[in-house]
């Protein structure tokens, strides 16, 4: 990983404000307050792609992909197991029964996809306003795949992206309780953005010291 310590703290710092962001959405749809309780950033490999699907036993999980497109390359896959999916059913269908392992519902595609279509365009909105770079989610997909067909699927991003990133956050209120996990893929350019971004962060506050030291 080509991040320093400082350069993936801003990285952490641009996804917890896009999801920060959809947490406001959140609150539309439940007509509660929803707020981010827990939040947390990791770089991946090939070997700790395995580590995270392990966490999901309760198949087949519901994986929802949305290209991000422009000048900025790179994909999203977030994860829900049956379990997930149960209690988005217990929030924003109360009426509905969800039944495990049962093929989803049109509501219910339509719904999971309107939840990554919030979660994922959070994020991308705020990359490319700080990083100042015209990119965009493209339209979401859904399918459910056993754990070892997600993982060969993250395995095939490889091939083309070289910056994975796990991004989990607990979206929590008095009726909400959702924790949505996230393999990130990204060109190398997106290193590249926030190298920038730093550099031209930290040569206005030189600029803006110098204009000071002028007065």
């Amino acid at each position: 990983m080509l991040l320093s310590d400082y350069e993936l703290d801003i990285t952490k710092e641009l996804f917890n404000i896009g999801l920060a962001n959809s947490a406001d959405a959140f609150s539309k749809l439940t007509k509660e307050k929803v707020l981010i309780n827990g939040f947390d950033l990791a770089v991946m490999d090939t070997i700790s792609m395995d580590q995270v699907l392990q966490e999901y036993t309760a198949e087949p999980l519901c994986v929802l992909t949305t290209a991000v497109r422009g000048n900025l390359q790179g994909i999203s896959y977030l994860l829900f197991d049956q379990r997930d999916l149960e209690r988005i059913g217990e929030v924003f269908m109360p009426k509905v029964a969800y039944q495990p392992g049962a093929p989803l519902s049109e509501f219910q595609e339509a719904l999971l996809l309107e939840l990554d279509n919030i979660l994922s365009a959070a994020v991308v909105t705020q990359l490319s306003n700080f990083l100042n770079v015209f990119t965009y989610g493209d339209v979401p997909a859904l399918r459910l795949l056993t754990a070892s067909e997600a993982l060969a699927s993250f395995k095939a991003e490889t091939r083309q992206y070289d910056v994975i990133f796990n991004v989990r956050a607990r979206f929590k209120s008095y009726q909400t309780n959702l924790q949505p996990s996230f393999v990130w893929f990204f060109s190398s350019d997106f290193i590249a953005l926030i190298k920038q971004l730093i550099q031209d962060k930290q040569q206005l506050s030189l600029l803006k010291n110098e204009i000071i030291d002028l007065l």
